[in-house]
């Protein structure tokens, strides 16, 4: 298809997987891995399900085919609703999801993987801009090649943020 190896975005037979809703959030966490120096063959493999709605049909995939994994999902109205789904239908691997917030239940308050970000993260790589919905994808990209050509790093609050979520396993 044109892509490089080293981008591979499918599942990984020998380490932890994570499957996260969207791109960005597969940007974000490779962003931090790299601030963190974290040598790619210690890194989890992320998996982009471009959509929460994706997320049932490829963690069934990775539980069928025996891969280690984890969901991560945003602590907001989709990401409940996904929980939801996975609690309804009493799913052998229920204990694999996870808030970005932390938390392996759902709660009340909205808590999103942007969040992770402190205040002045987020100002400083347009979270707050009025258009960062609608070109999340652009942010979210050009944070993570700005990481890579060591243009940029994280504060240490963002870092502890990312760090709570212990996601090296």
């Amino acid at each position: 298809m044109g892509m490089d190896l080293n981008y591979n975005i499918g599942p990984n037979f020998k380490k932890r997987n994570i499957i996260v809703e969207g791109i960005s959030d597969y940007f974000y966490l490779n962003a931090y891995f790299n601030i963190k120096g974290i040598p790619k063959k210690d890194r989890p493999n992320i998996i982009p399900s471009t959509g929460a709605d994706n997320i049932l049909p490829i963690s069934s995939i990775l539980y069928g085919w025996g891969c280690e994994f984890i969901i991560l999902l945003d602590q907001d109205d989709k990401g409940r609703a996904i929980y939801d789904k996975f609690n309804d239908k009493n799913h052998p691997f229920l204990e694999k999801l996870l808030f970005v917030d932390g938390n392996s239940t759902k709660g009340t308050s909205d808590f999103e993987i942007e969040d992770l970000f402190s205040s002045n993260d987020k100002n400083k790589l347009g979270l707050n801009n009025s258009d960062y919905d609608e070109k999340k994808y652009n942010y979210s990209y050009l944070i993570y090649n700005s990481v890579l050509q060591s243009e940029l790093t994280f504060e240490q609050e963002t870092i502890e943020n990312f760090d709570k979520l212990n996601l090296i396993g």
